[in-house]
């Protein structure tokens, strides 16, 4: 059967991560949700901007639902997580508001950008399990390993330069293509190191996922680092999602529980949701900045291309092209200047599609005409 994921009709509650790619094309675990779904069918999923009101034959899932169990229903069908409809299993070409069968089937919807926090780690451990990979390296003097062989992957095209310690105790540990690791580093999963990313002293705890092209350093623990992150310098990240081409300073560093040990709060737009989370860092969105020594506040969102610099702790919400704080905006021709440069410095031009998605955003966020 062909499978279709749909886009989620609540993209914006996962600002600012919403903008340049499909909510079904962020990663979390080792895949994306589209790769997720393209591996258990063993078909690769199409993308619909919008339901049909007839559908034909085929499965029919919401982008920000996760699920390992492949669906088999001998009539069309309505799926539910926790009352809420994630999907349609279609055998017979019907209207999807005519299916009378509901069925609840296992998996984990994501309601908020902070959500992918939130189930990251599991959603590891469970992506290691559907790859089936099998322990490749042997124990050397450079590499060190507690836990079991099997939940240790590591591609040949991999080097380490210096030493390692992998702990596999509490989850697996899944390295890609050509990582490289430099110096002293320790590893605890479970955990994900995607392809071309350069690992430099490391102190990487469990529930870490990193996209491609990464340069990571410092402490890190249970986040999210998008691809082209670069945080090559000492400094602590926890509980957080970072987003594509962010570059933290040295020493940036966020809190991700309050002193009080209150469930931690987000304000999106002037919006106040609780996460119903004791640990919570930041979300930073593509192609913002932090300066030098840079401190985040607990539960802070930063929209996409802000360059957050000064002393003390940040604020809580900084909507997109700030420039030093919430209320400055980032000049729009500078902006993007410096994002082309930043991309260029990874061989990677700015194409006219993002430029464009750029300037519609600062349209929309600042009441610019984007130039």
């Amino acid at each position: 059967m062909d499978i279709y994921l749909f886009k989620n009709r609540k993209v914006e509650s996962f600002y600012p991560l919403h903008f340049f790619k499909n909510l079904s094309d962020i990663r979390i675990g080792i895949l994306t949700n589209s790769k997720r779904y393209g591996i258990l069918y063993n078909s690769e999923p199409a993308y619909l901007i919008k339901l049909d009101d007839i559908l034909g034959k085929g499965i029919y899932i919401d982008e920000t639902f996760i699920s390992y169990t492949k669906l088999s229903f001998k009539q069309n069908t309505i799926l539910l997580k926790d009352g809420e409809i994630v999907g349609y299993y279609i055998l017979n070409k019907t209207a999807y508001n005519k299916i009378n069968i509901k069925s609840e089937i296992e998996g984990i919807k994501l309601e908020y950008a902070y959500s992918i926090i939130k189930h990251n780690l599991e959603t590891i451990k469970k992506d290691y399990i559907l790859l089936n990979r099998e322990y490749t390296h042997s124990t050397t003097d450079n590499l060190i390993l507690y836990g079991e062989k099997r939940n240790l992957f590591i591609c040949k095209t991999v080097k380490i330069n210096g030493k390692i310690i992998f702990n596999t105790e509490n989850g697996p540990i899944y390295i890609d293509d050509n990582v490289i690791f430099n110096g002293f580093n320790h590893i605890e999963g479970p955990c994900y190191i995607g392809k071309d990313t350069i690992v430099d002293s490391v102190k990487i705890r469990p529930g870490c996922t990193f996209g491609k092209v990464n340069r990571i350093s410092g402490e890190i623990e249970e986040s999210i680092f998008m691809d082209y992150v670069n945080k090559h310098h000492i400094g602590f990240i926890g509980h957080s999602i970072i987003g594509n081409w962010v570059n933290l300073g040295a020493l940036t560093t966020n809190s991700d529980l309050k002193n009080n040990y209150h469930n931690v709060r987000l304000t999106i737009k002037e919006k106040t949701i609780d996460t119903g989370m004791l640990k919570m860092g930041c979300i930073i969105g593509d192609f913002s900045k932090t300066g030098i020594g840079t401190l985040i506040n607990t539960g802070t969102i930063a929209g996409v291309s802000c360059n957050i610099f000064g002393s003390g702790l940040t604020e809580k919400f900084y909507p997109s092209f700030s420039w030093k704080n919430s209320t400055i905006m980032y000049d729009t021709k500078k902006a993007i200047d410096t994002i082309g440069i930043t991309m260029k410095r990874r061989d990677v031009t700015l194409d006219k599609d993002t430029e464009n998605t750029l300037r519609e955003i600062i349209k929309k966020e600042r009441n610019s005409n984007g130039y």
